[in-house]
């Protein structure tokens, strides 16, 4: 008889091109252990990291994105989940607002852009540079940002993401976006023995809370925070209103109550809800497991008092150290030259990136829309 893991990784090569990974893994608890106090795990040394080659897709664009070679590429995305385009023959000027034309070619157009409500809807305020672009979400250049499913904090996301480089980095130099895919990294979850199998348990019975915090305008540590306060995101300078605007957006939040906090008169409006951890994808019937966060520090005003629970737990230090292994484990993806594209599924990968030093520049866009929970369509 197949064991889980095995059966995991039979399909995550059949269908993925997975590299083979060993059975089981030890779990090191030296990036956990080795942290200080202010953050609950340090990565490898960065120049390490961006040294390292790691795995990836890749489409060839000879220079010239044509109708043909766009059908192709996009239907070698389907069929991986993740993909890089090189040599796409973008000018500089479609690299930061990509012609409409490859944009619906690629699966992106103005009809099938992902409508999550607008500006004012998500936790930080998106900077669209076109109709169907938007820059990335700003993220300290010293830290790696770990791998996540984009907008995994409501109950629908979009299905696709493309992104694409007008400044790259310099080869060595870090900045990597990275896909992951889920059947690869759910395998080597399971492969962490008895601890792994019961982390993936774990995620399946409770799913993954997120609690997330805005702040109010007049808080004192405001400026530190990289939210947007509970004034600007519900609209009202009225608390009760801010209070029934949340409790009605059923698709974003479970709960949420006003902290007060000692000697500040600006309470803080905490949000709470729970996602499921694994999302059946239509398309071919399979569980995917969606990723799980993991929290630099703890809750505090910077970042909104947010919290990463798996049901209504913290992660412990091993689950933590699985985690991070199977990340490190599991990335895909190149150093890229201007006008390269990366289109990610939303379902069967994550996504994350890497530290890196110097100027970079990567738009980003986002198509099609699921629900997370399967009862929901």
């Amino acid at each position: 008889m197949k064991t889980a893991t095995a059966e995991i990784l039979q399909q995550a090569n059949a269908n993925q091109n997975a590299a083979e990974y060993r059975p089981e893994h030890a779990i090191d608890l030296g990036m956990v252990e080795s942290a200080s106090d202010d953050e609950r795990y340090v990565l490898p040394d960065n120049r390490a990291q961006w040294a390292q080659d790691v795995p990836n897709n890749v489409f060839d664009a000879e220079g010239q994105l044509t109708a043909d070679k766009m059908a192709a590429a996009y239907a070698r995305f389907q069929d991986l989940g993740a993909l890089n385009i090189i040599n796409t023959g973008l000018e500089a000027q479609e690299q930061n607002d990509v012609p409409m034309h490859v944009l619906e070619c690629l699966g992106f157009g103005e009809k099938e852009q992902f409508k999550w409500g607008g500006l004012t809807s998500g936790r930080t305020n998106l900077k669209y540079i076109s109709r169907c672009m938007r820059e990335t979400d700003a993220y300290p250049e010293e830290k790696f940002l770990l791998p996540h499913n984009e907008i995994l904090y409501q109950r629908f996301m979009p299905e696709r993401l493309l992104f694409i480089c007008s400044q790259p980095t310099k080869k060595g130099s870090g900045g990597r976006t990275f896909a992951h895919c889920a059947l690869k990294t759910e395998a080597y979850i399971a492969g962490c023995g008895a601890a792994g199998s019961a982390l993936l348990e774990k995620m399946r019975k409770g799913g993954f809370t997120i609690e997330t915090g805005f702040l109010d305008d007049a808080h004192p540590e405001k400026s530190k925070n990289y939210f947007r306060s509970w004034q600007d995101r519900f609209g009202t300078a009225d608390r009760d209103e801010a209070i029934a605007v949340c409790k009605q957006s059923t698709h974003q939040f479970d709960d949420c109550n006003w902290m007060a906090e000692d000697g500040i008169d600006a309470p803080t409006l905490m949000t709470r809800i729970n996602i499921p951890a694994f999302k059946k994808d239509p398309r071919d019937g399979r569980d995917y497991m969606l990723f799980p966060r993991i929290a630099l520090d703890g809750p505090k005003a910077h970042n909104g008092y947010r919290r990463f629970l798996i049901g209504d737990a913290e992660l412990t230090k091993t689950e933590t150290a699985i985690l991070l292994q199977a990340f490190l484990a599991t990335r895909e993806g190149r150093y890229y030259n201007a006008g390269d594209i990366l289109l990610v599924d939303n379902i069967r990968y994550g996504h994350s990136r890497e530290s890196f030093e110097g100027a970079r520049k990567i738009h980003a866009s986002m198509a099609g829309m699921f629900w997370t929970d399967d009862a929901v369509q």
